[in-house]
């Protein structure tokens, strides 16, 4: 009997170690999980810092760039503009085409001040874009006829002339009755953005706005917008640098910091 009972109270002793065992290895691995946990989230609110950190730089560097590219726009213009003031305030005759140049340096300075707007409504995420209907021969046309002011094709004879050669032919290729749904704004500016960019190296030949119609639906237009033009062209080695921010290709009608 003795020996029966030594034996069930071993029994019982080894049985509340293993009890006390288990709960120790169970309080062991809630303590390891709970530090997983507490690591995975320390981890995650790193990340998350991280992001936030590289959201705000990247920011910080769009807004940098913007008033690189705003500087730059506001100078051209501001120059044409102030030529025709200067001569005006000096008593000397404006030329027509300068005064249309200003008029013309005058509603880009407009843009530029509504796409400011359009910076600080997209930062507090109130940016909508125009969904208007656009007749695009006659936006085609409204920019080759305000940048042909900005840019004579005269012989250099007016005061207010780029000194273009007339042998550079400008027209606009679109058929009629097309229309897109889209900002005419921002469109317009694109436009105007590669057709100034034609006119200042393009020495002779064409310079041309095209617009076709490449997809059509029974209700939407796909519409390919391009200007063309004979001039220098950019060579294989340099043409990489037309989509770096402030880059141009030297030329010797160039000049500026690019755009």
């Amino acid at each position: 009997l003795h020996l029966i009972r030594a034996l069930i109270d071993a029994t019982e002793n080894a049985e509340r170690h293993a009890r006390a065992h288990r709960c120790t290895i169970a309080r062991n691995a809630a303590a390891t999980e709970t530090l997983v946990s507490d690591k995975a989230a320390a981890e995650e609110r790193t990340r998350t810092e991280l992001a936030r950190r590289v959201e705000a730089e990247a920011q910080v560097q769009a807004e940098r760039e913007m008033s690189a590219y705003l500087f730059h726009e506001f100078r051209a213009d501001l120059q044409g503009i102030g030529s025709a003031v200067l001569r005006w305030s000096a008593g000397e005759t404006v030329s027509p085409s300068l005064a249309a140049a200003a008029r013309a340096s005058i509603l880009h300075c407009k843009e530029l001040a509504a796409n400011v707007m359009d910076v600080a409504k997209f930062n507090s995420g109130e940016l909508v874009l125009a969904q208007e209907d656009v007749d695009v021969r006659a936006l085609c046309e409204e920019v080759h006829q305000t940048m042909s002011i900005a840019y004579p094709t005269g012989d250099g004879g007016d005061e207010g002339d780029a000194g273009r050669p007339a042998a550079v032919v400008r027209r606009v290729v679109c058929p009629a009755g097309l229309y897109v749904k889209g900002s005419p704004r921002h469109l317009r500016q694109i436009l105007r953005n590669l057709f100034s960019n034609a006119c200042k190296f393009t020495e002779r030949g064409s310079i041309v706005i095209e617009a076709s119609p490449v997809a059509e639906s029974p209700s939407t237009v796909d519409v390919r917008f391009s200007v063309c033009d004979t001039g220098c062209g950019i060579v294989a080695e340099d043409q990489q640098k037309v989509f770096r921010k402030f880059q141009q290709v030297s030329t010797e009608r160039g000049g500026g910091s690019g755009g």
